[in-house]
């Protein structure tokens, strides 16, 4: 396979002094609420893609919708993006590389239900995520 990913929602996103990334609060995909509607105080959806040496770029489009399973509410889209990466100018041609994203969700309003899905779009890759809300009042 030329590209693999992993994608994931987390709490937040801290980098090390050594610039290695620490992921906090790892999301499991139901989230558990007391009370219904909230806003998400901190979320983050985290995106890593390594790439084969074979490959100086890849092309990855990301679409971030929302839904609400209990009203049968559609799925509605809202945010869309789609950017080219570039082999970084220290990585050797011989060496897979590998890109980190990750984008602020925080501030999102939830009510019971609701489902967050992520689908992200490599070359042959095609991987939707979800995170949905279960109120417990």
């Amino acid at each position: 396979m030329l590209v693999k990913s992993s994608f994931f929602f987390c709490e937040d996103v801290r980098f090390e002094n050594s610039g290695q990334p620490m992921f906090i609060g790892v999301t499991s995909p139901v989230m558990h609420a007391e009370i219904t509607p909230f806003k998400i105080a901190s979320l983050y959806l985290v995106t890593m893609f390594y790439v084969d040496s074979s490959l100086d770029s890849v092309t990855a489009k990301l679409e971030i919708s929302a839904k609400n399973f209990d009203d049968g509410d559609e799925q509605r889209l809202f945010k869309s993006f789609s950017r080219e990466f570039e082999r970084g100018e220290d990585e050797f041609d011989d060496d897979d590389w590998m890109t980190l994203g990750h984008l602020n969700l925080s501030g999102l309003t939830m009510l019971d239900g609701m489902e967050i899905s992520a689908n992200l779009k490599i070359n042959d890759i095609d991987e939707t995520i979800g995170l949905k809300v279960r109120g417990e009042g």
